[in-house]
């Protein structure tokens, strides 16, 4: 359970790093993409129990879930 939270927390983080990026809007999307799909993220969503979450919250990590990296990252650009 631990590992699983470290991935997930790794790998949004690494994400949050596209929010001040210079890349174009799409080719953010598409290495968001690749972030979600690997399969160390995959496994680690695959049991996860959420916490009580807010619901922001929840709804972001339900994207993440779902490799759902375009709203994800229409987020990030906000």
């Amino acid at each position: 359970r631990q590992l699983d939270l470290l991935i997930i927390y790794l790998a949004l983080n690494a994400t949050t790093n596209y929010k001040v990026s210079k890349l174009g809007f799409f080719k953010i999307v598409s290495e968001v993409r690749k972030i979600f799909a690997h399969s160390y993220v995959r496994n680690a969503f695959k049991d996860f129990k959420y916490p009580a979450l807010p619901k922001k919250q929840a709804i972001v990590m339900r994207w993440v879930e779902k490799n759902r990296a375009f709203l994800y990252t229409l987020l990030l650009k906000k």
